[in-house]
C-alpha cells in the first residue's frame, strides 16, 4: 500500500506520491517570474530556501493558467546527485491523502493520473 495525495487540475485528477510532498501551501502569494520560461509562474520561500513555482496545467500541455480562489502550491522533492532538489507546482484545487495499492490505476470509481515527479526535475522543464 502507498499513501497519495491527490488534487485537482483543470477538472481532472492527478495524484503523486506523498512521500515527494514536502509541503502544502494554500493562499500563498508567488513572488512573480519575469523573464524566465513561460510555465515558471513565480516562486515561494520554504524556510530560507526561494523555490520555482511551475505552472503543472503547462507542463501537463493544457497551456498556461492562472491561480484561482482555491489554488494551491504543492512542494515537491526529488534526491539527485547526492543533493535535494524542489519544485512548487500551481494546482487548482487540493483534494485528500488516500491509500492504495502502489499505483493510482487503483482509484476507485475516481479516473486519477499520477504526476511523475521526476519529470517535473529535468532539463525540458528547467532548461541549463
Amino acid at each position: 500500500m502507498k499513501q497519495f495525495l491527490t488534487f485537482l487540475i483543470l477538472g481532472r485528477t492527478y495524484a503523486v506520491d506523498l512521500a515527494r510532498v514536502e509541503s502544502v501551501l494554500e493562499g500563498t502569494t508567488l513572488k512573480t517570474a519575469y523573464g524566465g520560461p513561460i510555465h515558471a509562474i513565480g516562486a515561494v520561500r520554504i524556510g530560507k530556501e526561494s523555490v520555482q513555482v511551475i505552472d503543472a496545467a503547462w507542463i501537463l500541455g493544457y497551456g498556461v493558467t492562472s491561480p484561482g480562489p482555491a489554488s494551491a502550491v504543492v512542494i515537491l522533492s526529488s534526491f539527485a546527485a547526492g543533493r535535494r532538489r524542489l519544485v512548487g507546482i500551481l494546482i487548482d484545487e487540493m483534494q485528500e491523502a488516500i491509500l492504495l495499492d502502489d499505483t493510482v490505476s487503483n482509484g476507485g470509481d475516481r479516473i486519477m493520473h499520477e504526476l511523475a515527479v521526476d519529470t517535473l526535475f529535468s532539463a525540458d522543464v528547467f532548461p541549463a
